[in-house]
């Protein structure tokens, strides 16, 4: 399985292609913020066991880059908890 099969079954089981609106759904915080030359990144914060889930995207990038680099993000984190 491809982290492009894993946002495919996501836009299946969300109803939308929003990459945004299905981290929204899943409860992924998103932020904006400059990030010199990456793109986007996805990290967890575990705080008192819970676990935090933030994906950071560029705030320089076009809206077009944003929302593939939110689409690629958030394959990653889901491809990450189905593949420890």
């Amino acid at each position: 399985m491809t982290i492009k099969d894993v946002y495919h079954s996501l836009i299946k089981e969300y109803g939308t292609t929003n990459p945004f609106n299905i981290a929204r759904q899943l409860g992924i915080t998103v932020l904006f913020n400059d990030l010199g030359t990456n793109n986007g990144l996805y990290h967890t914060l575990e705080i008192c066991n819970k676990t935090y889930h933030y994906i950071h995207i560029n705030n320089n990038l076009s809206d077009e880059d944003k929302r593939y680099t939110m689409a690629h993000e958030l394959g990653a984190q889901r491809f990450k908890l189905a593949f420890p």
